[in-house]
Order: C-alpha cells, then sequence, then structure tokens
C-alpha cells in the first residue's frame, strides 16, 4: 500500500494483522515452555488478550462510517503499523532457546509499534468513551503483565536462561 493511498481502514487491517501475528507467537511460546506450566500460561494469557486487542479493533473498525473509513490514514501510525508488521514471528521464534530470550523479545515487542497503533486506533476512532477506557486498562495491564505476571522463581535473568524452550524448532533440541 502506498502511504498516500491508505486509508484508516488500511490502518485497521494492519493492526488486526500485527495483533494476530503477536497472538501467534505467544501461542508458540506456550508451546515452547508447555514443561513448565506457570510460564505456558503466561504466554497463553497474552495470546488471549491479542485476540482480544484484534477482536476490539475489529469492532471499532466495523462501526466507522463509510467516509471515516476511506480517509487517509495518519502517516505516523501507518509506519508504526508497517514496523510492527515487519516484525517476523519465524524468524524470532528460532532464536528463543531460553525463558530469558522469549523475555527480551517480548519486553522488546510490548514496548514497541503494535500498542502504539492499537491505543492510537482506539484513542481517535472508539465511539464510546467507556470501551476506549475500559480498553486502554487493558492495555496497560497486558504491558506490565510480564514484569507482574512472570512467576516469582523466573524473575531473575540467571533463573530465565536456565529454562530451555523445548519445541523441533529450537536449534538446541
Amino acid at each position: 500500500m502506498a502511504e498516500h493511498n491508505s486509508t484508516i481502514d488500511d490502518l485497521f487491517a494492519m493492526a488486526i494483522e500485527a495483533e494476530q501475528a503477536t497472538e501467534r507467537l505467544y501461542n508458540m511460546l506456550a508451546e515452547a515452555f508447555a514443561h513448565a506450566p506457570e510460564i505456558a500460561g503466561l504466554w497463553e494469557q497474552y495470546a488471549a488478550d491479542e485476540v482480544m486487542h484484534a477482536k476490539s479493533l475489529a469492532k471499532i473498525r466495523q462501526d466507522l462510517d463509510e467516509a471515516t473509513a476511506t480517509q487517509p490514514a495518519d502517516p505516523q501510525a501507518l509506519q508504526a503499523a508497517r514496523n510492527a508488521l515487519n516484525f517476523s514471528v519465524d524468524q524470532a521464534i528460532t532464536t528463543i532457546i531460553t525463558l530469558e530470550d522469549a523475555y527480551e523479545i517480548v519486553s522488546e515487542l510490548e514496548n514497541a509499534e503494535t500498542n502504539a497503533v492499537f491505543e492510537f486506533l482506539i484513542t481517535n476512532f472508539s465511539h464510546n468513551p467507556e470501551v476506549s477506557a475500559f480498553l486502554r486498562t487493558q492495555l496497560q495491564e497486558h504491558i506490565g503483565m510480564l514484569e507482574r505476571g512472570l512467576p516469582g522463581a523466573y524473575r531473575t535473568r540467571a533463573r530465565r536462561e536456565q529454562v530451555l524452550a523445548h519445541r523441533a524448532a529450537s536449534p538446541r533440541s
């Protein structure tokens, strides 16, 4: 899509696709750490949140009137969405050998463009202030979940480096 031709509808489509890709990563992490159920549960919660984000964006998109949906999208938001879509789940998963690797990738991902685009879209296009406030709260909880949701036994880098990912795609498998 050429930036000057990209619409608000296109921006929603890119944001939803990015949320779905991130959900896929979290599902892969849950599988890779299935041998540590408390860690797998954290990744499963992240995946569930991504499903909710995508559904929320789809609902907001559905409620847009045609005139709004076809307006040119904000160039900065478009660039952020493109950056989010450039994240390769398949490439990232091959680099994850330990829980520390997963922790670092998730930390970067959760503080990257995907969530910025999500917030931009709910701020600018959700017609229900209560829904917007709820989604913003959910987003902040989602971003902070890595710090708060990681079981205490895995909160140190040294301990995370000891927990290996198990999957066929792992270079150490």
